[in-house]
């Protein structure tokens, strides 16, 4: 099972803001989730020529960035720029999302919560046999018997519900687009692990979050 990265279209769902004053204050929020590569390994180093640094240095204004996860939490939203991945040097998706729609005309934000090295099943191997290991597990898949088991998720789950109250206090109306989520490569060091119950988990994972 290779590392992969999925993009999941979902019904626009629309939380309105509780003053009608508001209304038409939408942004379009783009959820990231995931494993290290979602935490973001992207070296602005290795950026070909010719991508705006000036404007990834001061940040993308129109494209707003909430992330937690490997210890870095926001206390707010701020702009997208570089730094906003696994160091002061790396970024990840939230890049690619914020070049794609920087001159979109439109308000976006990004909620961020990725941890490196983690799974999505509960299967242990001889380097997790008795700890207890957070996953990604959802809540309507096996959880297995361990405590953290799908600990990740549910913190996922608080951080984006975290993100759309922020935004809301500051007169938005959240319209959730689509979720990015790249993970995979620690399921597959499993020899117990086929893709037809990685594919299992998977579309558990999607239902639990359009929930």
């Amino acid at each position: 099972l290779s590392l992969f990265a999925i993009i999941l279209s979902v019904t626009a769902i629309v939380i309105s803001a509780t003053s009608g004053a508001n209304e038409d204050k939408t942004i379009n929020v783009w959820l990231i989730a995931g494993q290290s590569n979602a935490v973001g390994y992207g070296d602005i180093n290795n950026y070909p020529d010719g991508y705006d640094a000036e404007l990834f240095d001061r940040g993308v204004e129109n494209v707003l960035y909430y992330g937690k996860g490997y210890g870095r939490d926001s206390e707010t939203f701020m702009p997208v720029r570089f730094s906003q991945g696994n160091g002061v040097q790396y970024s990840g998706a939230e890049i690619g999302i914020a070049s794609a729609l920087a001159n979109s005309g439109e308000k976006h934000a990004i909620i961020k919560y990725a941890n490196g090295d983690t799974q999505l099943s509960t299967l242990r191997n001889s380097a997790n046999a008795t700890e207890d290991f957070k996953t990604w597990t959802p809540p309507s898949a096996d959880r297995g018997s361990f405590s953290n088991s799908g600990a990740l998720y549910d913190g996922f789950i608080e951080t984006v519900s975290e993100g759309i109250e922020l935004l809301i206090k500051d007169g938005y109306t959240p319209v959730i687009q689509g979720f990015w989520w790249m993970q995979g490569e620690r399921d597959g060091n499993h020899g117990d692990m086929t893709a037809e119950l990685y594919a299992t988990h998977l579309e558990t994972l999607i239902a639990d979050v359009r929930h």
